[in-house]
């Protein structure tokens, strides 16, 4: 759930469980985890320890943020695609050494509302350095640790952990690991993709690919979580989108849960059908049999995918 806390997608470092007002009442709230409960629906609720747009809950967006290598603020921006130059929407990062302690506060508040599953977005996905003036720079391989303590410090505080993207050091801390690569870069020594990632993992993680609704080819995008033994993933909002244009949200207009609810319905079976009897189990090998069909090796048995538009026997 993300958004849920209080000031929306982009505001204070979210330390502590504060729910936002305009999606309902705390009591609402209560019950609405009460409700996935009953229904054995696992709920994650996700925080951002990176980012930092505003001051609160005791942090500093200036203070508390890295430096570059003069000593300046180092910001993150959106870039606008169409001309490659920043747009004036940026922010900060947060000290790396600051992390942890952030991370555990949140555990522990989530715990007060019953929420046993914690969603950390971008520790699993990215490193950086601090050159503060006057004190000891903080490099990569420092901030890589200081990760791993924090990842370390959800996996045993939360029943289930959940991160983006799934750099290697997050393994042995994560449960559920979404964004996973499921291609290749596709530079011209590149003769095919292997799931590689998946091999890996697929029989201790849940894992899937970047949301199949913000992909340019759902149909192919879809057909490539069956072959990659990934989970399906959406990013769905249930209020009218098209509020959304021409704001800073633009690029999350095709979030709309009514459009898709009944192409994930259909799909989720259609997965579920070809996938059962392979839950749980290795992936043990994988082969392109021609450039459109491909063969995912189980424990128990071939997962077969055609991407072509003939039939295929094997």
């Amino acid at each position: 759930y993300i958004g849920a806390l209080n000031g929306g997608l982009n505001n204070k470092p979210y330390s502590k469980v504060s729910t936002e007002g305009v999606l309902g009442s705390k009591k609402e709230f209560n019950a609405m985890v009460s409700y996935l409960e009953e229904q054995g629906v696992q709920l994650f609720l996700e925080t951002n320890p990176v980012e930092l747009y505003n001051n609160g809950n005791g942090y500093d967006s200036n203070g508390d943020a890295v430096k570059g290598f003069f000593d300046k603020n180092a910001f993150e921006y959106i870039f606008n695609l169409d001309s490659n130059l920043p747009t004036s929407t940026r922010w900060r990062l947060m000290k790396p050494e600051l992390v942890p302690g952030f991370v555990e506060k949140f555990t522990n508040s989530a715990k007060k509302w019953n929420i046993t599953n914690i969603s950390i977005d971008r520790l699993a996905g990215s490193l950086y350095t601090n050159y503060e003036k006057d004190e000891p720079n903080v490099t990569r391989s420092m901030t890589l640790a200081l990760w791993e303590q924090a990842l370390k410090q959800v996996g045993e505080g939360a029943d289930y952990l959940m991160v983006h993207k799934g750099n290697a050091y997050c393994l042995p801390y994560a449960d559920v690991i979404t964004d996973t690569p499921t291609g290749c870069s596709d530079y011209d020594m590149t003769d095919t993709s292997v799931p590689f990632y998946q091999i890996v993992v697929q029989d201790s993680k849940v894992t899937t690919p970047v949301a199949l609704n913000t992909t340019v080819d759902y149909t192919q995008a879809f057909l490539n979580a069956l072959e990659t033994g990934c989970s399906m993933k959406y990013n769905l909002i249930y209020g009218d989108v098209s509020n959304l244009v021409g704001t800073e949200y633009n690029t999350i207009v095709s979030y709309s849960y009514e459009f898709w609810k009944d192409i994930i319905v259909e799909e989720y079976k259609t997965m579920q059908e070809a996938t059962k009897a392979f839950a749980g189990k290795a992936i043990l090998d994988h082969e392109m049999i021609t450039e459109d069909v491909s063969v995912t090796e189980y424990e128990n048995g071939t997962l077969i995918v055609n991407y072509g538009n003939e039939s295929c026997s094997y």
